[in-house]
């Protein structure tokens, strides 16, 4: 059954809609941002190491806490310009996708908590060259959240490659009937996704946030698609502006005509938290970005679960 307003607005509001943002400068007076449950600590710069025949945009590794990090100038790898001057200059370790790094900026403004919903999409026109995933207004100054999904990847690109026997090959090689559904905020992120459905032989539709996708939801219904039997799986991104991958969860599986599509939240955040909140938003599962052979795998388990395949005649 279709859950009601009063019941959608109070599992959302279980789950929480709210980012923490870290504000940060590079080469000029544009404030940046990150979300803080990205990142592991900041400090000033230590001394680096250097890193033979590293990328133009790592000028060393830092030796931190016991660990061994490789470091990212931020501001070179987005193509505006290169921080000197490393003693004056801050680090924010993070962690994404699984790996642990350094990124170099010039200088570390405040930590700022917003909505989702205060974020907006980068503006039309930027192409999809740009680094960033987000727009928001903070204290009438415009801050530019970050797509270091797109700076990782171009430093150190992600394999994507499905090594054999993860997928069956019922699931590999035979036509299918059915979608996946990828929504991200990353168009780096939407890309990989999109190239192991490709490899699976499964066509699929994207979104870029979870309101894009609810609207593509509800297009389709209004004009007469049955969802529930011609979408395999939703593979969707955590934190997005406009609407997050929580709420999307919530939404989707409050609705009948979209409640039998399982879901994967699929993030480059980690850790217990977010899969407490996968269950409270009603997801199937949550699964830490990239790895393509589980991505394959849980992608595989839905199409044999839901028999989408093609027979021939």
């Amino acid at each position: 059954m279709t859950r009601s307003n009063a019941a959608y607005k109070e599992a959302i509001s279980a789950v929480g809609n709210t980012i923490e943002v870290l504000l940060f400068k590079l080469t000029g007076d544009q404030l940046y941002g990150i979300n803080v449950f990205k990142v592991k600590e900041v400090l000033p710069c230590p001394a680096l190491s250097s890193i033979p025949n590293s990328d133009e945009s790592v000028p060393g590794c830092a030796h931190i806490r016991g660990q061994t990090i490789p470091v990212i100038d931020l501001a070179k790898a987005a193509g505006m310009g290169e921080i000197t001057d490393y003693d004056d200059r801050f680090l924010i370790v993070t962690e994404y996708s699984r790996s642990i790094q350094g990124f170099l900026v010039y200088s570390v403004d405040r930590i700022v908590t917003l909505q989702w919903s205060d974020l907006s999409k980068a503006p039309a026109g930027v192409g999809e060259d740009n680094y960033l995933t987000a727009v928001a207004k903070i204290d009438e100054k415009l801050v530019e959240i970050m797509d270091v999904e797109k700076v990782l990847d171009e430093v150190n690109p992600v394999d994507e490659e499905i090594e054999e026997d993860v997928v069956p090959d019922e699931v590999m090689h035979e036509a299918h009937e059915r979608k996946l559904l990828i929504i991200d905020d990353s168009a780096v992120a939407r890309k990989q996704i999109k190239r192991v459905a490709d490899k699976m032989n499964i066509d699929s539709v994207q979104a870029i946030n979870g309101q894009d996708a609810l609207d593509y939801l509800n297009k389709q219904s209004a004009e007469g698609h049955n969802l529930n039997s011609e979408i395999y799986a939703v593979v969707c991104d955590i934190e997005m502006p406009g609407m997050d991958g929580y709420t999307f969860a919530t939404r989707a599986k409050g609705d009948e005509r979209y409640s039998e599509i399982p879901i994967l939240l699929h993030s480059s955040l980690g850790g217990v938290l977010n899969e407490e909140l996968v269950k409270k938003s009603g997801a199937n599962q949550f699964l830490a970005k990239f790895e393509p052979n589980e991505l394959a795998k849980w992608i595989s388990t839905q199409v044999i679960a839901r028999g989408g395949v093609i027979e021939e005649a």
